[in-house]
């Protein structure tokens, strides 16, 4: 790619991706949001906002002492680098805004942007013509999968380097695999001075860190592309190409994670504090029909009828598999063609032609994520080998979906040039129409009004939170100790009652000068909240007292009778009635006079004594190093 061409297509990604951004902010409405408010206030956008507010305080996202006070929370166990490419860009949009929230929500609204810019660019390389490879990157950006992951799965919203992942296996496809050239002898070499290696090499760590999902499923279409070129007739040089390629990745991965691989060598692994078994694959897995199946919330009411009734009742899944209808056509398009290459005898040299061969290269990649992401499937296997974190293999529907559109874009490219085959001047013009068409049925299908944000909910409840969580600041100095109930173990826990699992994050994002006792990893330190479920209210409260603990918050959500048991005999050993925040979700207490009570009462020693042995209880298997508490 000359520099010329390198230049045009730059300024045409970026109008692609401003325009990708125009749309989605007027499908968004965001002249209704506030912007220092979430786009989406529940689920998993707590946990990025909360990471995200770490990042912002400590420059990491493996330690904060404010988090699960006292022992403080270590996310070692949990690994995040795969995704340092989106916290660069989340610490760095946090740093210019001065919000964690209007960071979130900026970038979710650019990553529409990135990912039609990265697609547009990808497409054209294919060959498509510039005002359909536009028009099919924009609807690459707004498939249904977007709109599923949006702000609660803050990091799977940018896949934008999912197309280049799709390019580098077709190039390995081809008869000329990147990283290496023919000699003058008629054999091949590894090429290190060409400017293609080191494009597809930067593209490689990049896909090394912007997601562990992505990651691996672009290490499956290396490979499988790698060994079908090879089988065919291509050698040992895809395999090296494809080995080179893998190496780097993987070397970027590990890097990326091992600021994580030596928290754990250094204090062993926590047993139990991410439990995946085989079988979730089966919950998370990929099911086929939902790809060729109307998206959820869709502008025609009886479509809606049937994306509810097919998402499945006994066994449902997540949401966005969808490929909407043009994606589910050029699927059905580039699997007929894999299919038929594989059963029709040539007798044309039809399928030696470069559109031939990238249409049976995309039905190749596409069957192959079909084929292992698919429930009880390869994708079972895999995490039954060890692969476990890797579960929700539904998410592979997303290079599912790039390759089902890249299918459409080279229809459509040929197509126009039938069509003005007598006129040729005339081929701007039919593709244009051809690109407008598409573009407008694909934005109808795949968009609903479902999308945009529920602003007015989000600001009711954000508001009362901020005003809740400002008021127990205020009562208290910084670096207090707040207790949160109901404990809710960390991560990745069943709701308890009416909450979410992160929605204790809150205290956190909203005051981080203030020490929580949410957030300390299960498995890596003794879960001593639990003991408290055998203790009279009188106790448990001596308990936090001499641990250190010197406020109360109670999520009445957590509790069948909205915590009016809870509350009553908490007013009555503390005295006097709870802050209790506009909604009258949170009830706060503050501890300050109690805890004086306690000290007099059971005296210094004792009460050191009983807060060291309170942190012992509860479960912890014994593979752990522990380190020690943070500190009071």
């Amino acid at each position: 790619m000359g520099a010329p061409r390198a230049r045009v297509l730059a300024v045409e990604a970026v109008v692609v991706g401003l325009v990708a951004v125009g749309i989605a902010a007027v499908l968004f409405s965001v002249w209704r949001a506030h912007w220092e408010e979430p786009f989406s206030y529940d689920g998993d956008a707590l946990y990025y906002a909360m990471v995200g507010k770490t990042i912002a305080r400590y420059g990491t996202y493996l330690h904060n002492p404010h988090l699960g006070w006292p022992f403080g929370q270590s996310l070692a166990d949990y690994p995040e680098g795969g995704d340092n490419l989106n916290w660069f860009s989340l610490a760095a949009t946090q740093l210019a805004t001065g919000s964690t929230w209007t960071a979130m929500n900026m970038l979710y609204l650019a990553s529409f942007g990135a990912v039609a810019a990265t697609a547009h660019v990808v497409l054209r390389l294919l060959g498509v013509r510039r005002i359909l490879a536009g028009a099919v990157a924009l609807l690459f950006a707004f498939v249904p999968y977007h709109f599923a992951r949006a702000e609660a799965h803050f990091n799977l919203s940018a896949y934008f380097m999912v197309p280049f992942a799709v390019l580098i296996a077709l190039m390995l496809l081809s008869d000329d695999p990147p990283v290496t050239r023919r000699t003058e002898s008629g054999g091949w070499r590894l090429d290190w001075r060409s400017r293609r290696t080191w494009l597809v090499l930067l593209a490689a760590a990049l896909l090394a860190s912007t997601g562990a999902y992505y990651f691996v499923f672009a290490m499956l279409l290396f490979l499988v592309a790698a060994v079908v070129n090879a089988l065919s007739g291509g050698g040992w040089r895809p395999i090296v190409a494809g080995g080179v390629i893998m190496a780097v990745s993987l070397g970027v991965f590990a890097v990326n994670v091992s600021p994580s691989i030596v928290e754990i060598i250094r204090h062993g692994t926590a047993p139990g504090a991410v439990v995946r078994t085989p079988t979730e694959t089966e919950l998370y897995g990929l099911r086929i029909s939902q790809l060729y199946a109307p998206r959820q919330n869709h502008r025609i009411g009886a479509l809606a009828t049937l994306a509810d009734d097919s998402q499945g009742k006994v066994v449902p899944s997540e949401r966005g598999q969808q490929l909407g209808l043009i994606g589910a056509v050029g699927l059905t398009v580039i699997l007929a063609v894999f299919v038929l290459s594989a059963v029709v005898r040539r007798r044309t040299g039809w399928w030696d032609s470069r559109f031939a061969r990238l249409l049976v290269g995309l039905g190749l990649l596409a069957g192959a994520c079909m084929v292992v992401g698919a429930i009880s499937s390869y994708s079972l296997l895999l995490s039954a080998a060890g692969l476990r974190n890797i579960r929700a293999w539904n998410r592979i529907s997303i290079v599912i979906a790039f390759c089902a559109l890249a299918g459409v874009a080279l229809l459509a490219d040929r197509l126009a040039t039938r069509l003005s085959r007598r006129r040729t001047k005339a081929a701007p013009f039919v593709a244009a129409g051809l690109g407008v068409v598409l573009l407008a049925v694909g934005l109808f299908d795949q968009t609903s009004p479902a999308d945009r944000p529920d602003y007015a909910d989000v600001h009711r409840r954000y508001s009362s939170d901020e005003a809740f969580f400002q008021a127990v600041a205020d009562r208290l100095p910084p670096g207090t100790a707040v207790f949160e109930l109901p404990h809710v173990p960390f991560p990745e826990v069943a709701p308890i009652e009416a909450t979410q699992a992160y929605d204790q994050a809150r205290g956190f994002v909203f005051q981080p000068q203030l020490a929580w006792s949410y957030g300390f990893m299960r498995g890596r330190h003794p879960e001593y909240p639990l003991a408290f479920k055998n203790q009279s209210t009188d106790e448990w409260m001596t308990t936090l007292a001499s641990i250190g603990f010197r406020g109360l918050v109670v999520d009445r959500l957590g509790y069948p009778d909205e915590a009016a048991q809870l509350q009553s005999d908490v007013t009555k050993i503390v005295g006097g009635p709870p802050l209790v925040s506009e909604d009258g979700r949170y009830a706060f207490f503050d501890l300050t006079a109690y805890d004086d009570q306690v000290r007099t009462r059971i005296g210094d020693v004792a009460m050191a004594a009983l807060g060291r042995e309170a942190l012992q209880l509860g479960p912890l298997k014994k593979n752990t190093k522990a380190p020690a508490p943070a500190g009071r």
